[in-house]
């Protein structure tokens, strides 16, 4: 079945979302519309990217997903429209697509749209979710006619690399929890302790199966839901006990099996 799969960094106070719902309904949508997330930081085209490229396989083939995280609203940047063999992607031209192409090129069409024939009358310089993608995304899944002209793939990849002895990671994201997803990948049996520097101290995270293998408010490091590496607190905070809060810090692992 068809589905249309938001992922906004609104919040859910303002009525931002709720309002797009309502012009995609006004527009004739019938199928389910799915919130992947609206509590993206702020502005935080990092945490987009990561949450498209970790959650989008797990919908339905030819679902529709709009990514409204636009720090550039109201000026000339693009709209763009992907399809991959699957799914349907739009979005900002800003990068937020970059993960998807890398992982699906060179199977892939790039658009660039122009909503206007869709758009509602009057356009604000603030509020694109509602008055540009919103519109353009109810024609897409209603395979109504949209202008767009094919443009060139622009050369991306995948940031993840193996566990090894001894490296740098990036945190990609951090969750709701205060775990710490990074860039490294990890197959077969976790075991031993990945010894981790960051911001002159250090942290032992026992390589576990997952959380349970530790007692409440110990360290452990495991290969989370998306095939990545991540480090916790069982039942705490590690961005807040390591001091993280900005995607894209450096840590420094060491790997110590036993």
């Amino acid at each position: 079945m068809k589905t249309l799969v938001l992922l906004t960094d609104f919040g859910n106070k303002d009525g931002y979302v709720g309002t797009m719902k309502g012009v995609l309904y006004s527009k004739g949508i019938q199928i389910p519309i799915v919130d992947l997330s609206h509590e993206v930081p702020p502005q935080s085209i990092d945490a987009a990217r990561y949450l498209l490229w970790a959650h989008h396989r797990y919908f339905p083939q030819n679902s529709v997903f709009l990514t409204v995280v636009d720090p550039g609203v109201g000026t000339q940047r693009a709209i763009l429209y992907l399809q991959t063999p699957d799914y349907h992607f739009i979005a900002p031209d800003n990068g937020v697509l970059d993960w998807i192409i890398a992982l699906y090129a060179p199977k892939v069409t790039l658009y660039k749209v122009n909503p206007h024939s869709v758009a509602l009358e009057n356009i604000s310089n603030t509020f694109h979710g509602r008055d540009i993608f919103a519109p353009l995304a109810a024609a897409i899944a209603l395979e109504q006619p949209v202008e767009k002209q094919m443009i060139p793939l622009p050369k991306a990849q995948l940031p993840f690399k193996p566990l090894q002895e001894k490296q740098k990671a990036k945190v990609i994201y951090i969750d709701h929890f205060g775990n710490l997803i990074t860039n490294l990948s990890y197959e077969g049996t976790p075991q031993g302790t990945l010894l981790v520097s960051f911001n002159n101290k250090k942290y032992f995270f026992p390589f576990k199966k997952s959380f349970g293998y530790v007692e409440k408010g110990k360290e452990v490091a495991y290969v989370g839901s998306s095939g990545l590496v991540e480090f916790a607190i069982c039942q705490g905070n590690a961005a807040r006990q390591l001091g993280i809060y900005h995607l894209g810090e450096i840590l420094f692992v060491e790997w110590q099996k036993k």
